[in-house]
């Protein structure tokens, strides 16, 4: 698991959360049906919401996951999200590391066997937050998520980093399409389009959305 930075993630700024498993529902999820009858009923969430949404996924009341469904339920749905379905909304994992490093681990393996990842908001005992990736992320590709600041183009993270101007160009195209990093349509000064990258996920005390 890769952590992002140091910063608080304001679990505030998600648009809905969706507890897995339901309320009154085992905590133990196992099998691929029982994985495929939840990821159906995220994506069915997920794309009720408005373009630009974020949803939470909260499994803190899990006690056990098997890895058959961690790869039907996350997995699949990392694959489908890269692919394009839910264009322009975003998932992030809500997970406790210090009680529930075994879930994951399932979620973990799961995702880097098909080198997709997703965003988690580990929740410790005390305090709040922190945004970490679960899955697979070359150091470069975390070292560029986190590098980003709101508004920034692939010009001007180039320029921060020292990359040349299509190094930067795909790596911020692997984590849009990853749906670890928002990426918008701009006019740019002169008549031409470009990208603009923002945060998925603004950071405690900012008091704003990344993307507004």
């Amino acid at each position: 698991m890769t952590t992002l930075s140091t910063h608080a993630a304001d679990l505030a700024a998600l648009d809905d959360v969706v507890a897995v498993p339901e309320e009154g529902v085992s905590g133990v999820l196992a099998g691929r049906k029982t994985g495929s009858i939840e990821r159906d009923r995220l994506k069915r969430r997920l794309g009720s919401l408005g373009s630009g949404s974020v949803l939470g996924v909260d499994a803190r009341a899990s006690e056990f996951m098997n890895f058959s469904f961690a790869d039907e339920c996350f997995r699949v749905l990392a694959q489908e999200l890269s692919a394009g379905e839910a264009e322009d909304r975003y998932v992030v994992l809500i997970l406790s590391s210090g009680e529930q490093e075994d879930l994951m681990e399932e979620i973990q393996v799961a995702l880097e066997r098909k080198k997709l990842a997703m965003l988690i908001a580990d929740v410790p005992e005390e305090g709040p937050a922190v945004l970490d990736v679960v899955g697979e992320l070359p150091d470069y590709l975390a070292h560029t998520l986190a590098s980003v600041r709101p508004g920034d183009t692939n010009d001007s993270l180039a320029e921060r980093l020292s990359l040349k101007l299509t190094t930067c160009s795909n790596r911020t195209d692997r984590l849009a399409k990853l749906r670890l990093l928002r990426k918008q349509r701009r006019q740019g000064g002169l008549g031409y389009k470009q990208f603009e990258f923002f945060p998925v996920l603004r950071t405690a005390g900012t008091g704003h959305s990344e993307s507004e």
